[in-house]
């Protein structure tokens, strides 16, 4: 979701909770800088379709149908899993 929505975005994200999400982690993908603005505020159709043009395979198997609530909750809890399996932190009592 971008942070300037379009009328496709706004029927999954309403105005009052986009800004819950437009930042969380599932909403992120690596990507190249061309490509990032070659999205900009485009439907999740025409990004999907960029995103499968790049060189990085967080971004190139962007796998939901939509861009809803759910599937960005999926990807979140997909990237947590991602970045827990990388990245392990000592325990802190």
């Amino acid at each position: 979701m971008p942070e300037i929505t379009e009328d496709e975005w706004i029927d999954h994200f309403p105005f009052p909770i986009q800004k819950l999400f437009v930042y969380r982690l599932g909403n992120y993908t690596l990507i190249e800088d061309e490509r990032n603005r070659a999205s900009g505020n485009k439907n999740f159709a025409e990004k999907k379709f960029i995103y499968k043009t790049s060189q990085y395979n967080l971004s190139n198997q962007v796998v939901a149908d939509e861009g809803t609530l759910n599937s960005l909750d999926s990807r979140q809890y997909k990237l947590a899993d991602y970045a827990s399996a990388i990245w392990l932190l000592p325990y802190f009592e």
